[in-house]
């Protein structure tokens, strides 16, 4: 095993210096998160550098779910960790009308909006790193889809501003804080999911959606609560479980939700004091409803028609 870091800090695989976080290794991590996710991450850390570790931090041709990628060095690997094997399968099962607008934020490797793309999608890909940037280019090449696909540079929504889409696709860090390398911002950011939520609803259509990966190394309460601050109802739609930690894919769409408090008024001038239908509960069914607002303003101006009348 590597020897015991700090909280917070990196582990390096064996004949690899592309970094991973202690959180991911369970390196230095036994005082503060318990025995028992300790043990389980460290197995299934040593399980990993076993049988995947030759293909991590290194340029590397891989076909993942039939499609062909080139995985440069410091670009997160998206067929050695179970965020995006979740994520496609999501989309995969997506109903998407052909030339629906997509954009894909930390594209990384532009997996998932190759994949988007390859179901008829024009899709707008997005990274801060610019060495992601070049890698998805490049990926986009081979499949033949640059006619489908641009990849633009730039922090989550900020290359794409003004810009609506009908899906939205986030595979974030999970990881809070600054990252060191171009390799570390596919592990950490500085409030990248609180962004997210507040900038989403400015880049969907009306009928708009998003697909997100989240697992239970970050706080769950608190990214649905972000989302229904900003308008958002979320719904899992994905769910693997690893030792010591779960994964999903949640859909977020608009809420439903209506406030209905301005009706509850006009419903009292359904029945006048007889208990019958009085002329707004007419106005209603007919089609021809008027606020209480409206009702009010028409009586007012009776009583003033009616002043005048007896002042002559």
């Amino acid at each position: 095993m590597p020897p015991e870091c700090s909280a917070g800090s990196s582990s390096t695989l064996p004949s690899s210096s592309l970094p991973v976080p202690n959180e991911v290794t369970g390196s230095g991590q036994r005082a503060s998160r318990g025995w028992k996710w300790w043990i389980s991450r460290r197995i299934l850390w040593l399980l990993f550098v076993l049988f995947r570790g030759r293909r991590h931090g290194r340029l590397i041709f891989e076909r993942i779910r039939g499609i062909p990628l080139v995985v440069f060095p410091e670009v997160f690997h998206p067929g050695l960790f179970l965020s995006t094997p979740l994520l496609l399968g999501a989309i995969e099962d997506l109903e998407l009308e052909t030339g629906s607008l997509v954009l894909d934020l930390g594209t990384g490797t532009g997996i998932c909006a190759i994949s988007i793309a390859l179901k008829g999608a024009r899709v707008t890909a997005t990274d801060i790193s610019t060495i992601a940037v070049r890698c998805a280019r490049t990926n986009v090449l081979i499949n033949n889809l640059e006619d489908r696909v641009r990849v633009l540079e730039g922090d989550l929504f900020q290359p794409v501003e003004k810009q609506r889409f009908d899906l939205v696709i986030f595979n974030p860090p999970y990881y809070e804080g600054k990252p060191g390398e171009w390799a570390g911002y596919a592990w950490r950011g500085e409030n990248v999911l609180h962004r997210f939520a507040e900038g989403l609803g400015p880049h969907l259509t009306p009928k708009g959606r998003a697909l997100l990966s989240v697992s239970t190394e970050v706080d769950l309460l608190a990214v649905k609560k972000e989302l229904q601050e900003n308008g958002f109802e979320t719904r899992e739609i994905r769910k693997r479980w690893i030792p010591g930690e779960t994964i999903y894919v949640y859909e977020c769409r608009p809420s439903r939700s209506v406030d209905t408090s301005e009706a509850k008024p006009d419903l009292k001038l359904a029945k006048n004091d007889h208990g019958r239908k009085s002329n707004a509960y007419r106005e209603r069914q007919s089609g021809k409803h008027f606020s209480p607002l409206q009702h009010l303003e028409t009586k007012i101006a009776a009583n003033q028609n009616a002043c005048e009348s007896s002042e002559i």
